[in-house]
């Protein structure tokens, strides 16, 4: 795989990882601001109720969607770049971030590079080999509860399907754990590609939502 091979390839699944992040805390933003204020809040969203039940539904199917691409089989699933990017080390060397930033600055000699290389990470095949497994949880749950859902209710219709059934088993908790393994993998290869950094972030570090949300809220109290 080359470079631009790679760079394609991730911003495929970094692109997909955001918009589902995007469209569920969008919605679940939505949700809260009705659920607020009874009187007020409330009455604002249900003079519109046609649109904002639109709305909705069109974020709930597009994370749905989304999640389904990600997990495959169909599409380019996350799980097939990352088999492909274990697969070449090469390209997180620092002699390869060197080039990236030299072409980068237009500059073959950038002041600040040697510092950068210096404390730059190259990770091993087998380091590259725990980001992939670090979805597996993530994969797990979403082939238990919610890729049924996907495939019986929002991508086809079952109608032998109960949506009371299938949406029992679900936990708000369980998709933003899911959305919190992918970011945490994006945010993981953003680094180290821009800037041989090795970075990973915690369980309780979900500052990566705070756009999104501050984005719909910010729309939500001008109404």
């Amino acid at each position: 795989m080359t470079e631009d091979e790679y760079k394609r390839r991730y911003k495929i699944v970094s692109d997909d990882i955001l918009s589902a992040t995007r469209a569920f805390y969008t919605y679940m933003e939505i949700n809260k601001f009705a659920t607020e204020n009874q009187q007020q809040n409330y009455q604002k969203v249900n003079q519109d109720g046609h649109f904002w039940s639109g709305q909705m539904y069109s974020l709930q199917l597009g994370w749905f969607i989304i999640l389904g691409r990600i997990f495959g089989p169909s599409g380019y699933p996350l799980h097939k770049f990352l088999k492909q990017m274990t697969a070449h080390p090469e390209l997180f060397s620092k002699e390869a971030l060197a080039q990236r930033k030299r072409e980068d600055a237009r500059d073959p000699n950038p002041p600040w590079l040697a510092n950068l290389l210096e404390e730059a990470w190259e990770p091993t095949t087998n380091e590259l080999e725990d980001i992939a497994r670090s979805i597996n949880p993530a994969t797990a749950t979403w082939k238990k509860s919610y890729k049924p859902i996907r495939d019986k209710i929002f991508a086809h219709r079952d109608l032998a399907a109960s949506i009371t059934d299938l949406f029992g088993a679900t936990l708000v908790a369980e998709i933003e754990d899911i959305l919190h393994d992918l970011n945490r993998v994006r945010i993981a290869l953003d680094q180290l590609w821009l800037n041989g950094r090795r970075q990973w972030i915690g369980d309780t570090d979900r500052t990566y939502v705070d756009p999104f949300i501050g984005d719909a809220r910010g729309l939500l109290n001008r109404l």
